[in-house]
């Protein structure tokens, strides 16, 4: 199942990376463009109160104007810079450690060093080249901003993984652990044996054939159906023309598909006693959505008998 999505990346593209003249009058009316070069970054307050250079020289009183701002700004969803104790535009120079390091993985996500997610906006030079390549999906996925509905983005993932037993219970709760024992507990899942499972919340290891189900972090469920798709998938091909290809636009929707899930708020989580059409265990992601109280199960080792 594919999902089309609207280019809107140029909006995005602009927003993540708005220009230091946005961001004038962080902490000062003085402050401008000049005033945030390297060697105005450089200034402090001297104890006499007065705004110098690293060599000693005066500057600009507007120069020590961000310091304060600087030690709570953050980037927003969007990649812009924003002062903490307000929400008003901050210098971009406050935000530039938060981007230090960071590069797009291979399969497009922006990571910093330590291999954690960082803001997009980070990474914009892939969001450039993707668009100058003219791939929507790999722009997508660079520049994140999908607005794809939750169901929608769920359609994607099973349609990567056709054949799987996938499946959703409507449940009654907003609290992620309380929805994923509803979801055990739903008549079509394991029903009265739901109480014999072990609940893990943020779960460090990813299990199977065990009784056990929980919420785990966005990073695991990323590199969960990345790895099936490089795996279990290329396998289930079996070598026949053009299976390369066609993993690459797995990976591309799926990406596309993550990122839709991750904007709209989801919980990850995974169900370890899960079996796929071959009455053997299999890897079930779920996806675990407060505002539809849905949650959704997607057999990412598809497999049939027939």
């Amino acid at each position: 199942m594919m999902v089309r999505t609207r280019n809107i990346l140029a909006g995005i593209f602009v927003v993540g990376l708005v220009p230091f003249a946005a961001c004038t009058n962080a902490d000062s009316p003085g402050a401008d463009e000049s005033d945030l070069t390297a060697a105005c970054r450089s200034a402090s307050v001297d104890p006499s109160g007065f705004c110098r250079a690293r060599n000693g020289r005066f500057a600009k009183a507007s120069c020590c104007a961000p310091v304060s701002v600087c030690s709570t700004a953050e980037l927003d969803d969007h990649g812009v810079c924003r002062r903490g104790d307000n929400g008003q535009f901050a210098p971009t120079s406050c935000c530039a450690a938060l981007c230090e390091g960071t590069q797009l993985d291979g399969h497009g996500y922006c990571r910093s060093a330590d291999g954690r997610f960082a803001a997009s906006s980070c990474c914009n030079n892939g969001c450039a080249s993707a668009q100058a390549g003219g791939d929507d999906v790999n722009a997508l996925a660079a520049c994140g901003g999908t607005s794809i509905p939750v169901s929608d983005a769920v359609g994607t993932l099973e349609g990567v993984f056709d054949g799987g037993m996938h499946d959703d219970a409507k449940v009654s709760s907003t609290e992620p652990l309380e929805m994923i024992k509803e979801y055990l507990a739903d008549p079509d899942q394991y029903g009265a044996d739901a109480s014999e499972f072990e609940i893990i919340e943020n779960a460090t290891q990813w299990e199977t054939d065990v009784q056990k189900a929980g919420t785990i972090s966005k990073e695991m469920a990323i590199d969960a159906v990345h790895e099936a798709i490089d795996g279990w998938m290329l396998d289930w091909l079996n070598g026949e023309d053009g299976a390369e290809d066609k993993v690459a636009r797995w990976h591309g929707e799926a990406k596309t598909a993550l990122d839709a899930l991750i904007e709209q708020g989801v919980v990850f989580g995974f169900d370890g006693f899960a079996q796929m059409g071959c009455a053997a265990p299999t890897t079930k992601l779920l996806v675990i959505d407060p505002k539809s109280k849905m949650v959704f199960g997607i057999d990412m080792n598809p497999c049939s008998e027939s």
